[in-house]
């Protein structure tokens, strides 16, 4: 395979003779995107060139800067034993089988192109190592090795080599799987879609929010007193330091006699006075409250009060501390 390309191809001051090679030349070169273990010598923008180590087909950039991935003919590959990545795994889609040890490549033994795909395919997970000496990051944490656990099947991770580190990045199962299989990014990723910046929640006393103090979470605590209260967009009130001010007062009300709940009422009433003669007759209550005496006609009204009055009741407090997520 030919990685030279003779331009011109031809001259008028040459032979067939000499023309024919430069012609076999060029038709091998571009028959097999200039096919080498090394790129090409003299590239120009927009030029192909097919490693044959990696087996990663480049494209020259259009500044003539250097070689991007256009893609890897072979890159569906599987790992189900203890294995070390090296460069024919770039740009490759990898499956991850039967809990295996992955490990890096050392950091300047591949391309600033490197990068994969590992996707794992069973409940039983996989380790993955850094290179001897060597660390990688995942959520912006060093690391020199982790364990992906099992029942994260269908988990996708990419792993890329950038600003002089490898990076690990990737959500274990997704938000479909058990929480509880999820790191810290995975489950700020719920609390926005949950509980956006701006929303308030009650919480029991001993309750901390949900990654309070985690990657730029904040929940603050609403000072007592504070009340929510419902209004439209166009309804702003008085805003004073960034919150929302409303003043008035409630309107009281007095009770009517008819608003009274039904009750009654006992009560004794001496029936003889001095000498044992009678003072007042027994009397009873009619629908109309009043009282009739049975021997004669005078009545005596019974009416409610629409004075204040207290019904004591037994109430167990629980403490509610209301807070808004800041960030």
């Amino acid at each position: 395979m030919s990685q030279n390309y003779n331009s011109p191809t031809t001259s008028p001051t040459t032979t067939p003779a000499a023309d024919q090679p430069r012609i076999e030349d060029n038709d091998d070169a571009l028959l097999t995107n200039f096919s080498g273990p090394s790129a090409p010598s003299s590239p120009i923008p927009g030029q192909h060139w097919f490693d044959t180590t990696s087996k990663i087909l480049y494209v020259r950039k259009a500044n003539n800067s250097g070689w991007g991935i256009c893609s890897n003919p072979e890159k569906q590959k599987n790992i189900s034993v203890n294995t070390t990545l090296d460069s024919t795994f770039e740009s490759s889609f990898v499956s991850v089988t039967n809990n295996p040890v992955i490990t890096l490549p050392q950091f300047s033994s591949v391309s600033n192109n490197y990068q994969l795909t590992l996707c794992l395919l069973d409940n039983l997970g996989f380790r993955l190592h850094a290179h001897s000496g060597e660390n990688f990051y995942r959520n912006n944490t060093s690391h020199a090795s982790i364990t992906i656990p099992p029942s994260t099947v269908n988990s996708y991770f990419k792993i890329g080599k950038t600003n002089g580190r490898f990076l690990l990045a990737g959500s274990l199962g997704g938000l479909d799987k058990d929480l509880t299989t999820l790191d810290n990014a995975g489950k700020k990723v719920a609390l926005d879609l949950t509980y956006p910046v701006g929303t308030e929640k009650g919480f029991l006393e001993n309750v901390t929010p949900p990654l309070q103090g985690v990657l730029g979470v904040s929940w603050t605590v609403i000072a007592e007193g504070y009340t929510t209260y419902s209004a439209t967009t166009s309804d702003t009130g008085t805003i004073v330091n960034g919150e929302r001010l409303d003043t008035g007062d409630t309107e009281g009300h007095a009770l009517t006699v008819n608003e009274l709940p039904a009750h009654s009422h006992s009560f004794s009433i001496p029936t003889t006075g001095g000498g044992g003669s009678p003072q007042i007759s027994p009397f009873q209550l009619n629908s109309d409250r009043k009282a009739i005496r049975s021997s004669g006609s005078a009545n005596v009204e019974m009416t409610g009060s629409s004075s204040p009055h207290i019904h004591p009741l037994q109430i167990t407090n629980i403490k509610v501390l209301i807070y808004k997520r800041m960030s």
